[in-house]
């Protein structure tokens, strides 16, 4: 929830948040590659806000991982900080257990 970044800047707490940027509803991305064959729906999107400038409008340390080569020394340092990190939308969380499925019966690949 995005009023969860006012709740850090108040608190000065030391949490890092890590947004894994893929341009999509993963997950949802995911099942409907691995069990609807490719047919996918309302799981890719045009827009994506800029999260960096949100977090800044909180006060809170924002940084983009592929553009800055310091961002791990930065984002573990004191005080709250937004970690971006651009990834392809068609990496998948792997391994993937179908829904009524046993843990043993993932799909690994």
């Amino acid at each position: 929830n995005i009023q969860e970044l006012a709740t850090l800047r108040e608190l000065g707490l030391n949490v890092t948040v890590f947004i894994l940027q893929n341009g999509s509803l993963g997950m949802v991305r995911q099942q409907q590659h691995f069990l609807f064959n490719d047919n996918f729906s309302a799981s890719e999107f045009g827009f994506v806000p800029d999260f960096l400038q949100l977090a800044r409008g909180f006060g809170i340390d924002a940084i983009n991982a592929n553009e800055d080569k310091q961002w791990f020394k930065k984002a573990f340092a004191k005080g709250p900080h937004l970690v971006l990190l651009n990834i392809n939308m068609e990496e998948n969380v792997l391994p993937f257990v179908k829904a009524g499925s046993a843990n043993i019966d993932a799909l690994r690949d």
